[in-house]
């Protein structure tokens, strides 16, 4: 429903759900994965250098959980790797969105292509004068699209 109001309130209740989750502990990540996602998920969308700083602690949390506590080791979970891709789009850390190799056959399906489109799409927007190196950009939002 948008509005700062309505974000705080439901942050409030993701906050409430995962310290319960994490047996009482405030500011604990707890053992539930869709908790953790959606907590990742509305710090993104709340927006701001801090709060995407956090939603990229929960993401990494995640997939250090889900490759068996090995560090910066691309996961198998399609909802971890897109939350991932998502901040470093936000981030316009480009290098780190490739890194995710969101092309392997593991990710395919509409979330995967719209989040490839969008990433080229605002890299490109990004260029302050369009060269004809950028028109490979433009294809690749295109295709993705």
């Amino acid at each position: 429903m948008g509005g700062e109001g309505n974000l705080k309130t439901a942050l409030d209740i993701y906050t409430r759900l995962r310290t319960r989750a994490a047996g009482g502990q405030e500011n604990t990540p707890c053992n539930d994965k869709d908790i953790e996602i959606t907590l990742g998920r509305h710090l993104k969308i709340m927006g701001g250098a801090d709060n995407q700083r956090k939603a990229l602690e929960i993401y990494s949390r995640l997939r250090t959980r889900a490759t068996g506590e090995q560090v910066n080791i691309l996961s198998d979970d399609k909802e971890i790797e897109l939350g991932l891709a998502s901040i470093f789009i936000e981030t316009r850390e480009w290098d780190k969105f490739d890194e995710l190799q969101l092309e392997r056959p593991l990710f395919s399906g509409v979330e995967t292509c719209l989040c490839l489109s969008i990433r080229f799409f605002r890299e490109l927007t990004d260029v302050e004068k369009i060269l004809p190196k950028h028109s490979i950009l433009l294809g690749k939002a295109f295709n993705w699209a």
